[in-house]
């Protein structure tokens, strides 16, 4: 490994990331492919290292963009000097990076520069007259390996990054493994399914009832993605939705899971079914398209329905990490008359002075503090925590998991709202949930 301090340079101004200085995505995949090209002919070996660092937006939403921008270009700055003449640095997007190891004595080379670049990381940055110690994880691929091309080498990498940082490691590094391979290949697996699932329609949407504790009577339903395999089995989201979201997917599934609970509104209310609220979950990419909301709002017009009858349930992270554009999305969102909820509370960092801010309406507290081993509430100082600090910031709670009449009479005598769970319904097509509301009618249910 060319331990020279200067790294390869990148001459051509269009193609350098204009914050840093380093190569840009179109550089490193340019400078990938001739050094996969040189090694197939020789005997030497490369290695690809992508770089990320840990909670970047946090500091970016604490001290500003431009503290971010001094920051990223710290760490360019480190990179830069610890790559040799036969190496390319590029800065992928936001607070990644990648690095192209292009002359390697040995596959191992590329560890102990991760554990350098990871040394250097240690060390504290000054941002804004403040000094930031700031944490990053590693993902490494090798060449020669299981690769044989660009795009594989780069998922290999991307995929070793993404299993250190799913540990919950920092400061840490991964190369990419026969486990990982495997994963990997499920992954490719899931996403050649769910693409052939969309084009041939085997998609479909089960709504989960949700009641009222007051009088156990259904209010709404939250809307739950299924992909019907070709064996007729249905596969449930958390099966595919990390797949779907790393692909992109996630974007169509979710446009195509809120038209669909559109025009079902429209059907029950056209058949007599009392108004339902039905939950729809948002991913953080859908959020980020520019035009989000003026899609859902012509999606709503377009069947007639009032947007109160819809709940957005977004992930703990889309509050803990928004910034002043995404807020004002969300009170926008809040002005055309959608709710909002938080869904999955607990499992994430959020305070009740961050929540005081956020225009929410609801939170829905994780299954996993409600459903345990038995037949009592799984954890039940944190779900009483979270429904007196809910109930004081003028929030409504809703349950989920709620599987014993013992969870049930628990929950209501902390005051907990409403409730979610297999006590009352479990997923269930339209039709089964507009019969099951009308035999609860009838007192049949």
């Amino acid at each position: 490994m060319n331990q020279s301090t200067g790294g390869k340079a990148v001459h051509d101004e269009s193609r350098q990331d204009p914050l840093t200085g380093l190569g840009d995505r179109t550089t490193f995949e340019d400078a990938l492919d001739s050094a996969i090209a040189k090694a197939n002919r020789g005997t030497t070996s490369l290695a690809v290292l992508f770089l990320d660092l840990n909670r970047f937006r946090e500091i970016n939403d604490r001290l500003g963009h431009s503290a971010g921008d001094q920051l990223l270009q710290a760490v360019a700055q480190r990179i830069h000097k610890l790559t040799g003449e036969c190496d390319v640095a590029a800065r992928m997007g936001g607070d990644e990076f990648g690095i192209l190891l292009g002359s390697l004595d040995a596959p191992e080379d590329a560890a102990v520069f991760a554990a350098l670049l990871l040394d250097a990381m240690s060390v504290p940055i000054k941002v804004e007259h403040q000094s930031l110690v700031v944490s990053a994880n590693i993902g490494i691929a090798s060449f020669p390996g299981s690769a044989s091309s660009r795009i594989e080498l780069m998922q290999q990498a991307d995929a070793a990054l993404y299993e250190v940082k799913k540990a919950g490691e920092q400061n840490s590094y991964l190369h990419f493994s026969p486990a990982i391979q495997s994963q990997l290949q499920r992954h490719v697996d899931i996403e050649h399914q769910l693409r052939l699932a969309i084009a041939e329609r085997r998609i479909q949407l089960l709504y989960q009832p949700q009641f009222r504790f007051s009088d156990k009577q259904i209010v709404g339903a939250e809307a739950l993605l299924r992909l019907k395999q070709i064996d007729g089995h249905l596969l449930e989201a958390d099966k595919f939705i990390t797949t779907a979201s790393k692909t992109g997917l996630i974007v169509e599934l979710g446009q195509w899971v809120s038209q669909q609970v559109c025009e079902q509104i429209k059907t029950w209310d056209r058949g007599g079914v009392p108004a339902l609220s039905i939950a729809v979950n948002i991913s953080s990419r859908e959020l980020n398209l520019p035009n989000f909301l003026n899609d859902l709002e012509q999606r709503i017009e377009r069947a007639g329905i009032d947007p109160r009858r819809i709940e957005l349930d977004l992930a703990e992270a889309n509050f803990l990490d928004a910034d002043a554009e995404r807020i004002a999305l969300l009170q926008a969102i809040g002005r055309v008359g959608f709710h909002i909820a938080i869904d999955d509370y607990g499992t994430g960092y959020s305070s009740p002075r961050h929540l005081k801010s956020l225009p929410v309406q609801r939170l829905k507290i994780d299954t996993s503090f409600i459903c345990g081993a038995g037949s009592a509430v799984a954890d039940p100082v944190v779900v009483q925590a979270i429904i007196d600090m809910a109930h004081s910031l003028g929030l409504e709670v809703i349950a989920e998991g709620v599987e014993t009449i013992e969870q049930f009479e628990y929950l209501r005598a902390l005051g907990c709202d409403y409730g979610q769970g297999f006590l009352i319904g479990k997923p269930m097509s339209a039709e089964a949930l507009h019969e099951l509301i009308c035999r609860r009618q009838q007192g049949k249910a």
